[in-house]
C-alpha cells in the first residue's frame, strides 16, 4: 500500500470522524484498520432476530459534534427526536421538566423534606472547582443532605450520563456538566448507529481511502521519536505501510503497548494507568407491547441501580420487528472495577424493570443482559479523567473517549477529540 498519509487504528466513531475530516479537508489519503468485523466500535449497532441493538451508545446527540461533523463533510444527519425528550418518575408521576430553574423543580419534587434540595442548591452555587478534584458525588452530597429522594436525582444523572454510581462519579465532572447545561437533545437514527458510522466510511472511500475490518493492529512502527508506519495481520497474512500521521482510536493504555513503552516517560506512564473506565449494565426488553408509553427516555431516580428506561422502537420502529417493541433499562455496575460479579449485580437492575416498567412479566417475551466492561466499557477513560490526544511520539495521536476534551463525554467527546487532532494534522502538514 503506497502514498498512505494517515493510518487511524480502530474504526470507532473518533477514529472515522478524524478519518472522514481529513480526507475532505486536508485532502489525505487515510487507511483505516478495525480489528472486528463490523465498523463504529461502540457506536455502531447489531441485529439480533430481528432488533436493532446498540453496541455502545444508546443515544445520540442532536446538535453535538458528530452532528456538527456531518454538515461540514456534507451529509445528511438522519436523526428522529422524541418529544417530549425527558420524563422523570418521582413518587409514581412522570414528571416534565419546565423551561425555567428545571434543576430547582426536579431537587424539590424528590425530595422529602423541601429544604434539603434548597441545601444542595445552595452547596451547588457555592462549590468551585478548588475543591478536591477527586471528591465523590457521593461525599459531596454527604456535605449537604440525606434526603433519599434528592440523592436519587444524583445517583441516576451519574449513572445514566457517567456511567458511574455515585462513589465513583467526580463531583467537580459532574457539576461542571450540569452548569454548562451539557445535556442537550437526542435521538435514533432509523437505520441504528451504524447507519451514522457508514456515511463516514463513505466519505474517506470516496476520497481515495480504505476500512479495512478484521486487521488487527501489531505494531506503531517509530524510528528517533517519528511514527514511520503501521503493521498489521489481516486473513492470516502480515502486512506493512508507511505514513506520516498515526492516529489511535483504542485506548491510550494500547496505544502505549503498540508503539513501545520506551517513547513514553515513567511520569506519562503513570498517568496513562491511573486513568479508570467505566462500566454499564444494559437489558434490552422484547415485547409485542411498548414497556413505557413516550418515545423519550424515562428517568428512574428512585429505582435502586437503574438509571432510565428507553423504548427506541416507539421512533424507530424499524429497529424492530413489525409489531414488536425493544426497552432498553440501563444503569452502573455497584463499581467499574474487576473483578465483578454479573449475576449479582444484574439483579437489582432486573428487579428494577419488574417495580418500573408496568406488567414487565405479562408483556415480556425475551430479555438479554449486557454489560459493558473490560476491553469494551461504557467510557475507556472515565469523565473529567481523560488526558490529551498528543503522544510523545512526533506525528501520533489519539483521538476516542479516553482523551475527551472537559465538560464533553462519550460520543460527543470522541468526536470533538477527532475534530482537534483532524486540525493538528491539516494545520502542522499545509
Amino acid at each position: 500500500m503506497n502514498d498512505i498519509d494517515t493510518i487511524i487504528i480502530g474504526a470507532g466513531i473518533g477514529g472515522l470522524s478524524a478519518g472522514a475530516l481529513l480526507a475532505v479537508k486536508g485532502d489525505h489519503r487515510v487507511l483505516i484498520l478495525e480489528k472486528l468485523p463490523f465498523i463504529g466500535g461502540r457506536c455502531s449497532s447489531l441485529v439480533h432476530n430481528g432488533y436493532t441493538m446498540t453496541t455502545g451508545a444508546v443515544v445520540i446527540e442532536a446538535g453535538g459534534a458528530l452532528q456538527q461533523v456531518f454538515e461540514e463533510l456534507g451529509l445528511s444527519f438522519n436523526l428522529r427526536i422524541p418529544d417530549p425528550q425527558l420524563k422523570y418518575l418521582i413518587k409514581g408521576r412522570q414528571l416534565e421538566l419546565p423551561k425555567k430553574n428545571a434543576f430547582q423543580y426536579l431537587l424539590s419534587e424528590a425530595s422529602i423534606n423541601p429544604d434539603e434540595a434548597e441545601q444542595v442548591l445552595k452547596g451547588f452555587r457555592e462549590t468551585t472547582e478548588l475543591q478536591p478534584p477527586d471528591l465523590s458525588v457521593s461525599a459531596w452530597l454527604d456535605e449537604w443532605t440525606k434526603d433519599p429522594g434528592v440523592r436519587g436525582i444524583f445517583r441516576a444523572l451519574c449513572g445514566g450520563i457517567l456511567s458511574l454510581s455515585l462513589e465513583d462519579a467526580r463531583a467537580a465532572e459532574l457539576i461542571r456538566l450540569i452548569r454548562a447545561r451539557s445535556f442537550r437533545r437526542f435521538g435514533w437514527p432509523p437505520g441504528g448507529n451504524a447507519q451514522l458510522a457508514e456515511a463516514l466510511v463513505g466519505v474517506i472511500e470516496q476520497r481515495g481511502g480504505q476500512v479495512l475490518t478484521n486487521a488487527k493492529v501489531t505494531d506503531i512502527l517509530v524510528h528517533e521519536g517519528r511514527v514511520q508506519g503501521v503493521e498489521w495481520f489481516k486473513d492470516g497474512k502480515g502486512e506493512k505501510a508507511s505514513c506520516t500521521y498515526v492516529i489511535s482510536n483504542v485506548g491510550i493504555r494500547n496505544t502505549v503497548e503498540l508503539a513501545g513503552r520506551e517513547w513514553f516517560t515513567p511520569e506519562e506512564i503513570s498517568n496513562i494507568e491511573q486513568v479508570k473506565a467505566s462500566y454499564t449494565l444494559n437489558i434490552e426488553i422484547f415485547s409485542d407491547r411498548p414497556l413505557i408509553e413516550f418515545p423519550g427516555i424515562l428517568w428512574l431516580p428512585m429505582a435502586r441501580k437503574a438509571a432510565f428506561a428507553a423504548c427506541p422502537t416507539l421512533i424507530c420502529p424499524e429497529w424492530a420487528p413489525e409489531g414488536k417493541h425493544m426497552t432498553i433499562i440501563l444503569g452502573p455496575p455497584s463499581c467499574s472495577e474487576e473483578p465483578l460479579d454479573g449475576r449479582k449485580e444484574f439483579e437489582p437492575l432486573l428487579e428494577d424493570a419488574r417495580e418500573f416498567l408496568p406488567d414487565f412479566d405479562e408483556k415480556t417475551d425475551e430479555w438479554i443482559t449486557r454489560s459493558f466492561r473490560k476491553d469494551w466499557p461504557g467510557f475507556r477513560a472515565r469523565p473529567g479523567h481523560g488526558l490529551g490526544p498528543i503522544t510523545p511520539v512526533d506525528g501520533l495521536f489519539n483521538v476516542g473517549d479516553s482523551v475527551n476534551p472537559p465538560a464533553v463525554y462519550g460520543v460527543g467527546g470522541a468526536v470533538e477529540s477527532a475534530r482537534d487532532v483532524a486540525k493538528r494534522i491539516i494545520s502542522s502538514s499545509s
